[in-house]
């Protein structure tokens, strides 16, 4: 959701979460977890190879169906051979995750960076008014400013 941040326009929370979630959804999608791969038409199927949740998932089966028969006499290597996924692979998983995840980090601080801001708050003007005193006594809120006890003022 951060690199989506970075990419709506305005820069507001309610567009770049409604980006974010709609890609979350997609990685969830096509990481085969809900829909086996070998279903996944080709024009979407590559996507698998930058979600995160396709890793996880891998990951998981490959610890849960190693080295396990099931209660038919079935060995769980056949479970995986269906899924597409190898026994043991416990090294590629996590180290393709933390990839993503700083890929993701890298990408979204280079958008922060190379992309400016559009919209009113990016010039810094909120609307060209000056701001109220923060102060009771209508001072700026220095050090000589102490707050009034009560609303009225003690000079």
């Amino acid at each position: 959701a951060m690199l989506f941040t970075v990419l709506v326009p305005r820069r507001s929370y309610a567009a770049s979460s409604v980006l974010g979630n709609a890609f979350f959804l997609f990685c969830v999608f096509t990481g085969g977890f809900l829909t086996p791969i070998a279903s996944l038409p080709s024009c979407v199927a590559w996507f698998r190879w930058v979600a995160v949740s396709f890793y996880a998932f891998r990951w998981n089966a490959s610890a849960q169906f190693s080295d396990w028969t099931m209660d038919i006499g079935l060995p769980g290597s056949v479970m995986l051979q269906q899924l597409g996924f190898e026994e043991h692979d416990f090294v590629i998983p996590p180290l393709s995750i933390l990839g993503l995840i700083v890929c993701w980090l890298v990408l979204a601080t280079l958008a922060l960076v190379v992309i400016p801001p559009l919209g009113p708050r990016a010039a810094g003007s909120y609307g060209g008014e000056k701001a109220a005193p923060t102060s009771a006594n209508g001072g700026d809120g220095g050090a000589g400013d102490a707050p009034c006890e009560g609303g009225v003022d003690s000079v």
